[in-house]
């Protein structure tokens, strides 16, 4: 079919996964779900977000749940402006949070302080992902 982008679709789906999970993340938290839960969908917004960017811009990425390292590989051009000090802690959400056993990775639980600013940050990125990638 002429003018059929696969790679934009691809991304697309990639976006619209995040979009899920950002839903998903509001919902938990809005239910006074516990923080850990609410922190991994959050982080998972943006992982999937950042992974459609460059799904886009066909950049190969690593199978890694580590929000720094993705972000790093995403193209200034995107002006995405992540706070990179952000994305270590919401990385953290990805994986180690969700375990109950808080000294056997050495990282502390996430709070909800913590999580309400990561489902913000998640919002934000989602946003900015979807309103760059309408544009190419």
């Amino acid at each position: 079919m002429p003018g059929a982008d696969p790679v934009g679709e691809i991304a697309g789906r990639w976006l619209d996964r995040a979009g899920a999970d950002l839903e998903a993340a509001r919902t938990l938290a809005r239910s006074g779900a516990q923080p850990w839960v609410v922190g991994f969908h959050a982080q998972q917004a943006i992982e999937k977000a950042l992974k459609a960017v460059l799904v886009r811009e066909q950049i190969r990425f690593p199978r890694t749940h580590d929000l720094e390292r993705l972000s790093g590989l995403v193209p200034g051009d995107w002006h995405l402006d992540l706070p990179l000090d952000r994305l270590a802690r919401v990385s953290e959400f990805g994986a180690e949070t969700r375990y109950p056993v808080e000294d056997w990775n050495d990282v502390p639980a996430a709070t909800t302080a913590e999580v309400d600013a990561a489902v913000d940050l998640a919002g934000r990125v989602v946003t900015a992902v979807r309103e760059r990638l309408s544009r190419r």
